[in-house]
């Protein structure tokens, strides 16, 4: 009988053995997915108006700040009706599809979708499904138009045998093969977001899918790295913040929403006390949103909140570090009252691990009579512990 390492141990073996069937097709369709030739060869039948209608609906440009435009903006730089230009659109394309090319162009393509699609459980959210299409495009210079003109011929040339999957409260905006089961996908995710709140923290990929492999009690699914990814992707519960961790898309180390968000994820990844213009230049490098963090909103907020300590002159550190809050008077009694009396420099030491100041602060400190008291033996213990 197989134990569960055993288990285990087959689904790894047959994940690799799925990637590497998949990169062995990749390999042999690089090039299949030429996006510019793809276009030109399917355009080649259109009158010369109703490429450029298409191009305006579609934004199939090179310039990434073209967008695509609406029938009633693209009529009236016609001088026509709206419905007008989407009888003109309408035309268009069943004018491609019965073009008698239109298979041989495109059926290579739409045997690149679904596989695709299929290797990753058979429903990808939109961006996800396209840039692994891209990645198999040997053209690097049509980032822009790659994107749009493989969305184009997705929505409208292979709309018979794909469909659209509409987002919800389960999924982001997709595609599908029409064979794909949505209801053990949502059992896949519902599973999943319960492991993630489980969890507790953003989690890097490679570990969510590890654990969750683990954790997956469903047994109507065999769910392999690659679906477990594209769930993370489709889901419209999960996200991956700016480090890319996977978490809820309401917890704020997902989707930072306040400045005080922003400050407490560059200092937990950072791991060491910064100072407040250091953590201003690593959110906006960061780029959480396209807001701009000022230093001094970001000193202020780091005064105002009670998750940082002051341990040197504009340097914060947090709090559940294990830093002691308050000034070095505060600081030996917390170390005092937590390792009982200690030797002066044994005093200095531990105040030095807390705050970034000269031994001669702590001396300074230990001379005020009212708080410390030197023993016979030599150490220092708080006046009120006595």
């Amino acid at each position: 009988m197989m134990n569960d390492n055993d288990n285990q141990s087959k689904n790894q073996k047959t994940d690799s053995l799925l990637d590497e069937v998949l990169r062995e097709q990749q390999a042999e369709r690089k090039g299949q997915i030429q996006p510019q030739e793809l276009i030109a060869g399917l355009f080649a039948v259109l009158s010369k108006q109703e490429v450029e209608i298409l191009k305006r609906r579609y934004a199939l440009y090179e310039a990434e700040e073209i967008k695509k435009q609406t029938l009633e903006a693209i009529g009236k730089f016609y001088k026509v009706t709206r419905e007008r230009i989407r009888q003109i659109e309408s035309r268009a394309i069943k004018k491609i599809k019965q073009d008698g090319k239109f298979k041989d162009l495109v059926s290579p393509f739409e045997a690149v979708v679904f596989d695709t699609l299929e290797f990753h459980g058979g429903i990808m959210q939109e961006d996800f499904l396209v840039n692994k299409l891209l990645e198999i495009s040997e053209d690097e210079s049509v980032s822009n138009f790659g994107k749009q003109a493989l969305l184009f011929i997705i929505s409208k040339l292979l709309d018979k045998n794909l469909e659209k999957v509409r987002a919800d409260e389960y999924f982001m905006p997709g595609w599908k093969l029409k064979i794909a089961d949505v209801e053990l996908f949502r059992k896949i995710l519902d599973e999943l977001h319960s492991f993630i709140e489980n969890q507790g923290k953003p989690t890097l990929a490679e570990n969510l899918v590890a654990g969750f492999k683990d954790y997956s009690h469903d047994k109507d699914y065999e769910a392999t790295d690659k679906i477990i990814l594209s769930a993370l992707e489709a889901s419209a519960k999960t996200k991956r913040n700016s480090f890319g961790e996977w978490g809820l898309i309401d917890w704020r180390t997902i989707v930072p929403k306040r400045m005080s968000d922003k400050i407490y994820l560059v200092l937990e990844k950072t791991g060491k006390p910064l100072h407040f213009n250091e953590i201003a230049e690593a959110i906006n490098k960061q780029g959480f949103d396209s807001k701009t963090a000022n230093p001094a909103t970001v000193h202020n907020e780091l005064i105002m909140g009670d998750k940082y300590i002051l341990v040197g002159r504009g340097v914060y550190a947090l709090k559940n570090w294990g830093y002691i809050p308050g000034i070095v008077p505060d600081v030996i009694v917390g170390i005092i009252k937590k390792k009982g009396p200690l030797a002066r420099e044994e005093i200095i030491d531990e105040v030095l691990k807390q705050r970034m100041v000269k031994p001669g602060t702590v001396l300074l400190a230990l001379s005020d009579k009212s708080k410390f008291k030197r023993l016979d033996d030599g150490r220092y213990n708080v006046v009120d512990l006595e």
